[in-house]
């Protein structure tokens, strides 16, 4: 009897426990996807008068990269079609060598075909061992 006792409370905890994660995966993409939109359209607004974003832009990009990291709670990083970092909010992620300043640009999805730079919020990903999350915007024609 004890055997059983001890048996459905484990297989109770188990079953709270897988809810409980799947519950909190969850919550968490949602917030990670609303930041990630959010931080989109102020960076969006912000560069209106732009046409393309370049390296040269890299300081004032990272300033407001920075800005909107703090306000969203979350690190983000600007590519340039080609792969290349164009701006970050956080250098010493790249300049420590966790994350190489470049990336695969057929990684992440080109609704533009090409063109345009692409918003990268970290999401469900490993920097060396540590997990992190990574969400994507559309690149836009700034």
């Amino acid at each position: 009897m004890l055997f059983f006792a001890a048996l459905g409370l484990f297989l109770f905890a188990l079953g709270t426990q897988r809810l409980l994660s799947g519950h909190y995966e969850q919550h968490t993409n949602e917030l990670l996807e609303e930041r990630t939109r959010s931080a989109g359209v102020e960076l969006h607004d912000k560069l209106r008068g732009e046409a393309v974003l370049s390296a040269r832009m890299g300081a004032y990009l990272n300033h407001l990269l920075s800005k909107l990291s703090n306000v969203f709670f979350t690190d983000i990083t600007l590519y340039s079609p080609d792969g290349g970092l164009l701006a970050t909010s956080r250098p010493q992620v790249f300049n420590t060598g966790l994350i190489a300043p470049r990336m695969d640009p057929r990684s992440l999805p080109s609704p533009c075909g090409g063109r345009g730079q692409q918003l990268h919020a970290r999401g469900a990903h490993r920097l060396r061992t540590l997990p992190h999350r990574i969400r994507t915007l559309p690149q836009r024609p700034w």
